[in-house]
């Protein structure tokens, strides 16, 4: 989960502290309709949600279309989740974040039944990443990709990966077409496992942010890692660092047109 000690203190973070600071980079996110990530660390569990309304004055947004729906449940049961949203190339983390009464949410609200109302935390992490290096997977190598969800139900994938960056993935499901799963954007999987050519096993959790039915027997899904360890994170970078190497020689070798 996490925690601003976890952060690598390489990464310069911007911290934003006032309510219009805070205001603003809320907004960004719910315009950019981006789904959001929630981590519990009490539960050690993660949602997606998407963020509909910002309240400038009342310093409260809102969060909907929480997945899977049990996590409403844990936020109306006030218990303290992080928040974090990659968009444009930018991070944004809020953290301890918690529902506001129901009491206050009667009388200065109009959110829906299945809406949350969340105060503005006291300070937002704030980074502005450079696209990562996407690498595609050669040809001739097929490395498998294994898909594994209990929530809403228990859901078991396969696929062959496409292409890699340190931040996410593209694969192709291995299916038959009455074996086509209902998936959506912000599905979370609890694990996402390959071992890459350099023998090393990466195992993270994963949402997706893209499905691209191909035809009648192919899937495309497009994955953003969650919770990469320090460790799968430094495997993630050896193998793709090689692949940019490589994609980089053959265009030294190609003659110009």
């Amino acid at each position: 989960m996490i925690s601003f000690s976890d952060w690598d203190s390489s990464e310069k973070y911007q911290v934003l502290q006032t309510p219009q600071e805070i205001y603003r980079q809320l907004l960004a996110i719910c315009e950019s309709k981006k789904r959001v990530r929630l981590d519990f660390p009490s539960e050690n569990s993660t949602f997606s949600a998407t963020i509909t309304a910002v309240n400038d004055d009342a310093c409260h947004f809102t969060l909907s279309d929480i997945t899977p729906a049990h996590g409403e449940g844990l936020i109306k049961k006030n218990m303290s989740f992080n928040l974090q949203c990659i968009y444009q190339g930018i991070e944004v983390i809020c953290q301890k974040l918690s529902a506001l009464s129901s009491s206050i949410m009667a009388d200065t609200t109009t959110a829906a039944p299945h809406d949350v109302i969340i105060p503005f935390p006291e300070r937002v992490r704030y980074l502005q990443r450079r696209s990562a290096y996407r690498a595609v997977i050669p040809a001739h190598t097929f490395i498998r990709v294994t898909l594994i969800a209990q929530q809403p139900k228990p859901t078991f994938l396969s696929g062959q990966l496409l292409d890699l960056s340190i931040t996410g993935c593209q694969l192709q499901l291995i299916t038959t077409p009455a074996e086509h799963p209902a998936l959506a954007v912000g599905d979370i999987f609890d694990h996402v496992q390959f071992i890459t050519p350099t023998d090393h096993p990466i195992d993270c959790q994963g949402e997706i942010r893209q499905v691209s039915i191909k035809d009648q027997q192919h899937i495309n899904i497009g994955i953003m890692f969650l919770q990469l360890s320090g460790l799968n994170q430094r495997y993630l970078q050896l193998y793709v660092n090689q692949l940019q190497r490589w994609a980089n020689r053959e265009d030294e070798i190609v003659p110009d047109a």
